[in-house]
């Protein structure tokens, strides 16, 4: 994988860790046609998707 390539990836994660995660904004900045690539950029990590339930509010 390219470091271009592999920036993407990283840039993709990070903006869906921001605690907007907004995945429409990540993929026009991606420059993605389909939300299934963008998807594919990103990775999250066990402790970002432990702190997203964490936030969660409880009904």
């Amino acid at each position: 994988m390219s470091r271009a390539h592999r920036f993407r990836h990283t840039l993709g994660t990070d903006l869906m860790e921001d605690p907007d995660r907004n995945i429409r904004v990540t993929q026009m900045i991606l420059d993605h046609s389909s939300m299934r690539t963008t998807m594919e950029y990103v990775h999250p990590s066990v402790d970002s998707m432990r702190k997203a339930l964490n936030q969660r509010r409880c009904p």
